[in-house]
């Protein structure tokens, strides 16, 4: 069994190789970092620091743009490492989505790796949860 402390240790950890990938680390870098680091501390599978973590993410996103050949690759894996931790955490729909996130954004064939982890990933989380029905009034009818 993967001890919650030692997955934040490790994502930590990661992250902080991704800034260190770059001559300086840059403001969004560190942003998302935190982000996680934050959301993951929360311990909750919902709510601001989850929204936090997106937005720092699709930040980090938009920053490295100018840079996509050497970065891409590195932000595939930072999505799966996501995944992967919110995962094992049980937020199963943070997990999909961040899976589905790597999935839309990586769709050539050197994501490959990536795209097949994800797809792993995937099919081992539970189905999400239905969306709820809609509720019909039905006429009474009377009784003859």
């Amino acid at each position: 069994m993967i001890r919650l402390p030692s997955l934040l240790a490790v994502a930590v950890l990661t992250l902080a190789a991704v800034g260190c990938t770059t001559s300086a680390p840059t403001t969004a870098d560190a942003a998302y970092r935190q982000a996680l680091a934050a959301a993951l501390a929360d311990g909750r599978c919902t709510g601001p620091a989850i929204g936090e973590v997106w937005a720092a993410y699709d930040n980090w996103y938009i920053a490295t743009g100018g840079d996509v050949v050497a970065r891409s690759g590195l932000e595939a894996d930072v999505l799966l490492l996501q995944a992967e931790v919110f995962r094992a955490r049980g937020c199963d729909t943070v997990a999909r989505d961040s899976y589905d996130e790597l999935l839309r954004r990586f769709t050539s064939d050197a994501y490959a790796f990536q795209r097949a982890q994800a797809l792993r990933g995937l099919d081992e989380l539970p189905p999400p949860f239905p969306a709820p029905a809609p509720t019909t009034r039905v006429a009474a009818v009377p009784w003859r």
